[in-house]
């Protein structure tokens, strides 16, 4: 079933990690790569942690996602914006809107920028802001 694929994914996902974490073995070597494809590994564990509901696992890897694309992109980067707005919903997810509203916020300027208003995307997030805002 579904579980079984996120099992799997999960120990490829963790492969592929290991091949980025330090002689020790330890993954806070991750916070100083420059690196998108390891940006990728860990944005795809978030999403993967989200979808079987491990959210406050997820927000630990959407947070290191960030930091890592922070390094490489510029702000006003849509791959940040995505990121930006995953972190986002997982965090409301949690009932901690008034932490996704600033994020949401975020996403939605450079998505402004990058796409337009009338963007299906920035229409989605404007969306999102509109829900945090009255959850």
């Amino acid at each position: 079933g579904v579980m079984l694929q996120y099992d799997r994914a999960q120990v490829i996902y963790e492969r592929a990690l290991a091949l980025y974490a330090d002689a020790n073995g330890s993954l806070s070597a991750l916070r100083s790569r420059s690196d998108v494809a390891a940006a990728e590994v860990v944005h795809n564990i978030a999403a993967m942690m989200s979808k079987q509901g491990r959210h406050q696992t997820a927000l630990e890897y959407h947070e290191l996602c960030i930091d890592i694309k922070l390094k490489l992109l510029d702000e006003l980067d849509p791959s940040l914006a995505t990121s930006y707005s995953n972190m986002a919903v997982t965090l409301s997810t949690l009932g901690q809107c008034t932490r996704a509203l600033p994020l949401l916020r975020r996403a939605l300027h450079i998505r402004s920028k990058a796409f337009g208003d009338q963007h299906p995307s920035t229409r989605r997030l404007k969306a999102w802001i509109a829900l945090c805002k009255t959850g």
